[in-house]
Parts: structure tokens; sequence; C-alpha cells
């Protein structure tokens, strides 16, 4: 019949039906116990009320759920001649549901055009997975990077690939074509 006070101390979150009795074998129970919303220590201490004892302490540790989301977050709309590698390697963010990063999901980077290095990448800490590098094909126009996980829209970068510097003038006009070497 003993009142035990349950109470989040770290950690963010809540504990339901927080003030429970004890039971004939001297268990009090909290109703429920939710984790807070960014991954860590959680912490809910348990105090008997009016006695002089020390408090239960309680630990969990809150980590980021499933992938939800699929951002970019460097190297979009970039321009870079045509067979060029490209300044800033694509780089995207993972998240869950509740915007926390995810550690060690697998990205994978497909090019419409070009050679992609580092093509399936591991976020980090922070949740973002970057590739090796992209380089352009050989095309003038735009080109496409499409990121992607399982379960989660994709999501894709655009390049501009512009044409390079002459190499060679051919004229035409007569019945021989002359090719010059540009200097």
């Amino acid at each position: 019949g003993q009142e035990v006070e349950f109470e989040v101390i770290d950690g963010g979150g809540a504990a339901v039906a927080r003030r429970p009795v004890t039971d004939a074998n001297g268990t009090a129970t909290v109703g429920g116990w939710t984790l807070g919303d960014t991954p860590g220590a959680n912490t809910l201490r348990a105090t008997a009320t009016g006695l002089s004892v020390q408090p239960v302490v309680f630990t969990a540790l809150a980590i980021a759920g499933a992938p939800a989301s699929l951002t970019i977050s460097a190297g979009n709309n970039q321009t870079a001649t045509a067979g060029s590698l490209l300044p800033v390697a694509p780089a995207v963010v993972v998240r869950d549901n509740r915007g926390n990063p995810v550690l060690g999901v697998t990205v994978t980077f497909t090019a419409s055009s070009g050679v992609v290095t580092g093509a399936s990448a591991l976020t980090n800490a922070a949740g973002q997975a970057t590739v090796g590098s992209w380089r352009l094909g050989n095309t003038a126009g735009v080109q496409t990077l499409t990121a992607s996980i399982n379960n989660v829209p994709t999501v894709t970068f655009t390049a501009t690939a512009t044409a390079g510097v002459a190499a060679n003038v051919v004229v035409v006009g007569d019945s021989v074509a002359r090719n010059f070497p540009v200097n």
C-alpha cells in the first residue's frame, strides 16, 4: 500500500500512471514510459513517497528509428565540363520519422551518365552518406544522379555538363574538308 512516484529526470519523454501503490509483494509498476525523441540516455527515477529510502533509477538508451526520409545535403545543381569530376561530391542525409539522423544505412547512388565512385555509401553518425566522386558523362547537357534506400522516396541530383574547349576546327565548303588544330 506504499505510494511510489516515478519521474522522468533525463532524456525527455514521459511516464504515465506515475504514482502507483505497491502490491502485496511490495512491487509498484509505472503505467508506461515513453522515451524522448532524441537518441541518447533516458532516465526514470522511482521514489517511495514519505520514506527515507534511496530512490531507484532506471536508464534506457533511445536510438534513432527506421529511415523515413532522404534529403540532399551537398552537391546539387553543379556545372562542370563534360567528362570532368564535379567539385563537390553529392551527399544526402537520412532521418527517422522524428527527424533524427540514422547511422549505418546503405545509400545507393546511380548516375544517368558518367561514373560514380563510392556508389554504395553508409551513413555516418550525422546520417550523411557521400559518394566518393561523380565524373560527368562526355555529352553536354543535364545529367542526373539518384540516391535511394529501401522503402523511402528517392532524391535526384542534377548537374549541367558544358562543352569543353574546341580541339579542332573543320572547314567544310569545297570538295575537300580540312582539319586545323586549335592552338
